[in-house]
């Protein structure tokens, strides 16, 4: 049997020195942006957002929280969601870029622009607005900040060197966001994120015994902790067709390993801290620290990465699939095996279409395709197996 459900299709994948700033309600100013931009015009960009029928997950998971806060479910994905969107809302023109980046690390899927053209006039005078206050290192690279930014520090004073450091990861995280997204370069996105980190860990380590409030938020460890987050899941797209997943690999354990050590040293929050803070900055990244004591293929950790999300969540499924299509292309996987990842994968994406159905991903005419591949793959071996056709130890493999 051939499993060529999701094959090449992969969908959209689409700190903070005080806690509460994920918290704040910041939902309605998300038309500070587009509305000064478009002049009112909110029409949706039916490139990304289908023909703007239906609800989009954020509006979803919105209406969803009361109803989850009352039966006590803590483990949903839209917990993130909105969690995300609300920070991501705030992309105005005062500290514009701070609220946009704090969105994408709890939770890249949350961005979106409802007119294409408007939304980057918009983002280009924010970032001019921005370099007149400032003087950030946009268009070199890591190296040149960390010879400048010593030197400014030692005769200017962090007033002026903090939100020059601070713009300067902030707009690496978003250009490299934006190439990923609407440019489909995910190489040019993994090396953005890649500066960042570089940076941050670099700050840090220089000004570990600088206050955080002086230093500033990009060098907190749950900030850090988003952007290895993002950059783990660039290389798990950008990998998603390597069949060998030797690269994908050595590249996950490594940072995997210093996840790991970054969890162990933070506690995470107790019951009543937020739901959606406490799935985005522990919950997933306990799947990619597990990656470092996990098995040898990129089958087995994409089945990991499933195992990390919420049955509801889109990248469930997607990553059951993913490891499907490695195990069976690679290491080969037994019929019993097979029919247990197909049926959370049938599970999942019954669940996640509540929530996920009007994402761009997901209006795609060939996901629906690709599913429907995939649960014909099921139906045939679970017929297979009940009709005595195949037993459920043969190992199936290409």
């Amino acid at each position: 049997m051939t499993f060529t459900g999701f094959e090449g299709v992969s969908p959209q994948f689409v700190g903070m020195a005080q806690r509460q700033e994920y918290q704040k309600r910041l939902y309605e100013s998300t038309d500070r942006l587009h509305h000064k931009a478009s002049g009112g015009d909110r029409s949706a960009d039916t490139r990304y957002y289908g023909d703007g029928d239906g609800q989009q997950p954020r509006e979803v998971a919105r209406e969803m929280i009361p109803a989850l806060e009352a039966s006590g479910n803590t483990s949903s994905s839209p917990w993130v969601l909105h969690g995300a969107y609300k920070e991501f809302a705030e992309g105005g023109e005062e500290n514009g870029f701070q609220h946009l980046v704090n969105g994408l690390i709890r939770e890249d899927r949350v961005f979106h622009m409802e007119k294409e053209a408007l939304w980057i006039s918009a983002y280009n005078r924010l970032r001019t607005l921005e370099r007149a206050r400032h003087d950030p290192w946009l268009a070199a690279g890591p190296d040149c900040l960390k010879r400048g930014a010593p030197s400014r520090l030692a005769e200017k004073g962090w007033g002026v060197v903090r939100p020059d450091i601070d713009l300067t990861i902030r707009f690496w995280v978003l250009r490299g966001k934006i190439e990923g997204t609407f440019d489909g370069n995910v190489v040019s996105q993994s090396e953005y994120y890649v500066r960042c980190l570089e940076v941050v860990e670099w700050g840090r380590e220089l000004w570990k015994d600088v206050p955080a409030s002086m230093r500033g938020d990009v060098f907190d460890e749950f900030f850090i902790r988003g952007l290895r987050n993002l950059y783990l899941q660039s290389i798990l797209q950008y990998h998603d067709l390597d069949r060998q997943g030797t690269k994908l690999a050595g590249k996950l354990a490594a940072e995997a390993i210093i996840l790991l050590k970054s969890l162990e040293t933070d506690p995470a929050p107790g019951d009543n801290a937020d739901p959606g803070f406490k799935l985005s900055f522990y919950d997933y990244s306990f799947f990619y620290s597990d990656l470092a004591k996990g098995g040898s293929s990129a089958g087995e950790y994409y089945l990991q990465a499933a195992e990390a999300y919420p049955v509801d969540d889109e990248h469930r499924y997607y990553y059951l699939n993913s490891a499907l299509q490695h195990l069976y292309h690679r290491t080969g996987v037994t019929a019993r095996r097979a029919l247990d990842i197909l049926a959370r994968f049938r599970e999942s994406v019954k669940e996640s279409k509540k929530i996920w159905n009007q994402h761009p991903a997901r209006m795609r005419p060939d996901t629906d395709q690709s599913i429907g591949i995939m649960m014909q793959n099921g139906n045939e071996l679970r017929a297979a197996v009940s009709f005595g056709g195949c037993p459920l130890d043969t190992k199936m493999a290409k």
